[in-house]
């Protein structure tokens, strides 16, 4: 699934936010590149139906999200491609994604109207049911991957710090007993955890040094708006991303944001994240500080052991530490 990243600067005209998805130059003569202004009514006629309620949402100034029924349009050569759009309003910022939705999404239309007329045997009902499920997988990978380059267009971590996070997490996970597709889940939904950051204004998000008081309160602004982004997804893989962007900074003992949730009332998909993203992002260099020695990271995870993190969780970690330094030495940070 490819998304094209907009953010609204007034009626029918966009500021492109990121790099645009190749299926952009087949269904417009608009110039798509990052930091270029569009319009998108001429090219995308449907939208005239929804921008109504979306600029309902972006005057208003209120942060919440409104989505656009999946509609079919076709380019030049008559190829179609079924597409969706969702407006959302996230800390000042009034934006618009269009997705596209896949083979997946059309194979599916198709095998209901088949099935509809009869026109499949059970045999083949169930070999179709086989490719369209391999279809939605690789597509959710596809979709995983592509909002991990939105959001890494303006952070600052590395590719490194996101693939260690969810191999951490497919770890513990698989300690835990989870399944093979809920691992696969979370290997994938674990990385999207700062997704949010992509609503925090560069000053923030790039600065050098210590944050100040409001600085802080705006950078920890990136769980609801990651949240925002994940949420109200029928993919199982996406909902674990909403659960784990909004519930990632929570505290077991319910001193966290942005929802301040205690205990269990925090998804386990957040509270393994928690642990992991700690360990990492404190173990390693970034522009504002330096690695911290691994025994000074141990010793803060162990202190915040029953406050931050939850007890049996950090307890799991420390046991699987050696293959956690595993991961961590297969996968450095890049230099340079």
């Amino acid at each position: 699934m490819d998304i094209l990243l907009l953010e609204r600067i007034g009626e029918d005209r966009f500021l492109v936010l990121a790099p645009p998805p190749a299926w952009t130059g087949k269904l417009s003569q608009t110039g798509f590149k990052v930091g270029s202004e569009v319009s998108l009514s001429e090219d995308f006629l449907v939208l005239d139906t929804f921008f109504p309620d979306a600029e309902d949402l972006w005057i208003s100034g209120r942060e919440g999200t409104i989505s656009c029924d999946p509609w079919i349009q076709s380019d030049a050569e008559g190829r179609e491609w079924p597409l969706a759009a969702r407006a959302m309003h996230s800390d000042g910022k009034p934006l618009l994604l269009l997705e596209h939705l896949g083979e997946s999404y059309t194979r599916q239309q198709q095998i209901h109207q088949l099935a509809r007329e009869n026109m499949l045997s059970k045999d083949e009902l169930e070999l179709e049911v086989h490719r369209r499920t391999a279809l939605i997988r690789k597509g959710e990978e596809e979709l995983a991957h592509r909002l991990l380059d939105v959001s890494n267009w303006r952070d600052e971590e590395t590719g490194a710090h996101i693939r260690r996070i969810g191999l951490y997490s497919e770890l513990i996970a698989k300690a835990l007993g989870w399944s093979l597709q809920d691992l696969d889940d979370i290997r994938l939904a674990a990385p999207m955890h700062d997704i949010g950051k992509v609503g925090i204004p560069d000053y923030v998000l790039l600065k050098p040094g210590r944050l100040d008081t409001e600085e802080r309160r705006i950078m920890e602004r990136h769980a609801f708006i990651g949240g925002e982004m994940l949420k109200s997804s029928e993919i199982r893989m996406i909902e674990m991303a909403h659960q784990i962007a909004i519930g990632h900074h929570e505290k077991w003992n319910g001193q966290g944001y942005p929802n301040q949730l205690a205990g269990e009332a925090i998804p386990i998909s957040a509270r393994i994240v928690a642990i992991v993203d700690v360990y990492d992002a404190l173990s390693s260099e970034r522009i504002y500080k330096p690695a911290w020695p691994e025994e000074k990271v141990l010793e803060l995870l162990q202190n915040e052991r029953g406050a931050h993190f939850d007890p049996e969780l950090i307890d799991l970690f420390f046991e699987l530490l050696p293959e956690i330094r595993k991961i961590r030495l297969q996968l450095p940070d890049e230099k340079g």
